[in-house]
């Protein structure tokens, strides 16, 4: 969700098929974050992190007394994730210097097999959410890619340097 209102959260997350996780990939600040954790606390809410450059890593930890996760995504004028764009592995390095320890960060953003090798050695995201790098075309996954995906987290965990 980007930016919900009350009223869409209110609907969104009533009724049956309640989900137990919402993304929020829109402008929400640490106190909006705050304000929905305060009114849903059955559930956990992510926030989702576009950045342009190692600067807007400044101030991430303000989230963390808000949110049960950050997704970290590159920075696009076009749209809100999606997009294959790679965030410089450096920055992360020192983020993970920064961040509050306890809270768990996952990394989106052109995640591919073969980048997983060098992405892990590097830094160690809870998680890692990839998209257009596993499709042969908009919005359909190329299931070779996913496998392929797959194997090298599980043959590079615990690789780090």
């Amino acid at each position: 969700m980007a930016d919900p209102s009350n009223e869409l959260l209110a609907s969104a997350l009533s009724g049956e098929g309640q989900p137990s996780v919402v993304q929020l990939h829109g402008e929400e600040s640490p106190q909006r974050c705050a304000e929905l954790r305060w009114l849903y606390p059955a559930i956990k809410w992510w926030k989702a992190l576009r950045l342009r450059g190692e600067e807007d890593l400044n101030g991430i930890d303000a989230y963390a007394a808000s949110v049960d996760a950050l997704l970290l995504d590159a920075w696009s004028p076009k749209q809100l994730g999606g997009t294959g764009h790679r965030l410089d592995p450096a920055w992360l390095e020192r983020l993970e210097m920064r961040i509050c320890r306890d809270l768990p960060w996952w990394l989106a953003g052109g995640i591919s097999a073969e980048w997983v090798p060098t992405l892990v050695h590097q830094v160690s995201p809870f998680g890692l959410d990839a998209s257009s790098r596993l499709e042969h075309s908009p919005g359909v996954k190329d299931l070779r890619r996913v496998e392929a995906l797959v194997q090298a987290v599980r043959v590079n965990s615990g690789n780090r340097g």
